[in-house]
Order: C-alpha cells, then structure tokens, then sequence
C-alpha cells in the first residue's frame, strides 16, 4: 500500500497559451516545488490545433531547467487539414549518471508515427525547479492556432 504523500502535484499552470508561429514558441511555464533527481515527474495537458487550410501538424518540444529541447519535434498530430485536440501526457524517470535521457511523451492524437517519444538531451542531474512545455507549428502554408492549457505535474515519493 502506498504511504501518506506518496503522491504530490508539484505545479501546474491553468492558463491557456496560443501561438501561430511556425518556430518553436514556449506555451506553458510550470514552476515546480524543487524536485529531486531520483523523484519521477509525470505531466498532463490538453494541447488543440485549428485547421490552417493546409495540413499542418503540432510538434512537442520540451525544455528542463536551463536545458532546451531535452524532446525536439515529438509529433502530437496527425499531418492533416482538421482542427484537432486532445490530451499528452509527459513522463519524466529518475535521472541518475548514466541514465539521464529518461523523458517519454505519449499524445491521444491518431498519428501512424506517435505512441512514446523519447528524450533527444541529457536531463539535469539537479533538482528539476522549471518545466517548460513547448510547441511547434508544423504549417507548411498558413500557419494553426496551437494551444496548450490545463498542464499538472505531479511527483511520487521513492522507497
């Protein structure tokens, strides 16, 4: 059985965040209460996309601390002309020398290509304080509406 604590939001940020750049835009900051290295995090948000009038995709890009694009371009959509949304879910493992590239993102999106991404960087051996979720606009002409909303993140204690 678990013990008191055993699960803890860490931080969150509730406030929706759009963007119709075609470069990678930050989206949603979470500041998190410090969180140490052999904690593992698991993050949730809704993430949406307009139709642009081409096909166009939404592309998770993950930054951790002062570390940019630990997960570059993981493809929540699929390449198509519909407006779109749904659910990722970001799962962060303990990061430990020699396994710092634990970082997955699972999206509800129906691509042929997403079930788990992986981390692309070394994670940060320090205590995990900033989570910043990312977003890039795959538009080829006529850029989405993308948009990230209702992010949590919550840590578990260790044995």
């Amino acid at each position: 059985a678990a013990s008191a604590g055993a699960v803890t939001r860490i931080g969150g940020n509730t406030t929706e965040a759009t963007t119709t750049a075609t470069a990678t835009a930050s989206l949603l900051s979470i500041t998190v209460t410090s969180t140490a290295a052999t904690s593992p995090i698991l993050c949730t948000w809704n993430w949406r996309k307009t139709a642009p009038g081409t096909n166009s995709t939404l592309a998770f890009n993950l930054d951790i601390n002062a570390t940019t694009n630990v997960v570059s371009n993981a493809r929540l959509t699929a390449d198509v002309n519909t407006a779109q949304n749904g659910t990722a879910m970001l799962m962060i493992s303990p990061r430990v020398t020699s396994y710092l590239q634990g970082a997955m993102v699972w999206s509800s999106a129906f691509t042929t290509d997403q079930s788990a991404v992986a981390a692309y960087a070394d994670m940060p051996t320090a205590a995990i304080t900033t989570i910043v979720l990312r977003g890039h606009n795959g538009g080829t002409s006529g850029a989405a509406t993308i948009g990230y909303d209702e992010a949590q993140c919550y840590s578990w204690s260790t044995s």
